[in-house]
């Protein structure tokens, strides 16, 4: 039996909604992707914590020999990553993590599980759709070299971005390494082979399109710039599709971020996995003014509830002026007020069964809260 490499030891035994303020949450159904009862899956419940469906899908189900990776893991290391629900209730994911390379592949499944189509590339991460329904995905190449570094140069894991169409079909895609070493921010990419994380120099983890609806709130940037976020070199980006350059970057104020997101406010919203404390070991959430770079919020947790996802991690800034947020490796999704100091209003976890007496949570990917219109495929 493989070990569960998704599973984390807590120190509580606290299991599906344990916090509810049915004033104060936004009242709606969340979109949970993770890892629970041995298998990786998407489920949807109300505020709750009550299943409503549930989707599933193991790699081996879909490619029994991967014709697009090097080597193939076992089910349980290959985990969803990036997703998207759609009204009618089929999903669009991203196996990731297990195989080498670790980029599994972009999947599409209607709401009983059904595959759709599939594309056999080594996408990973994040995700978005577009108003016409274009897809953006992170994905990587086996490159190599580097032109600006010096010494060996084995191949890395080049990102690109995969443009894609709504059946599947890669229409475009646009190296990470390229769009940096053509801009004002080459100087960011590691001078040397050896150094920290030069085998995946970037390690892109989020990709986002600026939509038309709210690029009036980001005079800086055009409908269609692409916003990503390189985790390796702690650097949020904004990408001009067209020219495939990055025209704006922005580093110092996180650690090893995730899920940048254009806000309806002009501001971007990050999730700083390292950042919170000055020795690592916190996370916070920040919302930053992009002109002037000021941090206008931030949510670190609080001495009673602890807030720490090393890897993973999203967020969603919700209609009332909430957010909600995926902890990942603690296996929790918490939903918090802004005002100081924020409250956590809804809370669940991922309860696995405790081993020896010890609690137990599954990862968990992602995180979305939707209104009443998520349901209606199940009618």
């Amino acid at each position: 039996m493989p070990e569960e490499p998704y599973v984390h030891a807590v120190d509580h035994h606290k299991a599906g909604v344990t916090i509810y303020d049915r004033d104060r949450a936004f009242d709606g159904y969340t979109f949970l992707t993770g890892y629970r009862d041995g298998r990786h899956r998407a489920t949807l419940i109300d505020m709750e914590g009550r299943v409503l469906h549930e989707w599933s899908a193991q790699f081996s189900d879909i490619w029994p020999e991967a014709p697009h990776v090097i080597e193939q893991a076992h089910d349980a290391a290959i985990h969803w990553h990036g997703a998207h629900l759609f009204a009618n209730g089929d999903i669009l994911f991203n196996f990731e993590s297990g195989n080498f390379p670790y980029g599994g592949g972009l999947v599409k499944i209607n709401k009983n599980s059904d595959v759709l189509w599939t594309l056999e590339r080594n996408t990973h991460h994040d995700l978005d759709i577009s108003e016409d329904g274009t897809i953006y995905v992170a994905a990587h190449n086996l490159s190599g070299p580097i032109t600006n570094m010096s010494g060996p140069e084995p191949p890395y894991l080049e990102d690109v971005i995969l443009k894609v169409s709504p059946g599947g079909r890669v229409l475009d895609e646009i190296s990470v390494v390229d769009a940096l070493q053509r801009s004002d921010y080459r100087h960011l990419l590691p001078l040397k082979y050896g150094s920290k994380g030069s085998e995946d120099p970037t390690h892109l983890n989020t990709v986002e399109i600026l939509p038309e609806r709210l690029a009036d709130k980001f005079p800086m940037f055009e409908a269609g710039d692409l916003l990503v976020s390189l985790r390796n070199l702690n650097m949020i980006g904004v990408i001009d599709a067209e020219r495939e350059a990055v025209k704006w970057a922005l580093v110092g104020m996180f650690v090893q971020q995730h899920d940048p997101d254009f806000l309806n406010n002009g501001h971007i919203m990050v999730f700083d996995n390292w950042g919170g404390r000055p020795d690592h070991r916190a996370s916070q959430i920040l919302e930053i003014d992009p002109v002037t770079q000021e941090v206008v919020w931030r949510y670190r947790g609080s001495p009673e509830s602890g807030f720490f996802s090393k890897i993973r991690g999203k967020q969603q800034a919700l209609p009332n002026g909430n957010v909600l947020i995926t902890d990942a490796q603690s296996g929790r999704v918490l939903e918090v007020t802004r005002e100081e100091p924020s409250e956590i209003v809804w809370e669940y976890h991922n309860a696995m069964a405790p081993v020896d007496g010890q609690g137990r949570v599954g990862l968990i990917t992602l995180a979305q809260r939707f209104g009443a219109e998520a349901t209606k495929f199940l009618n």
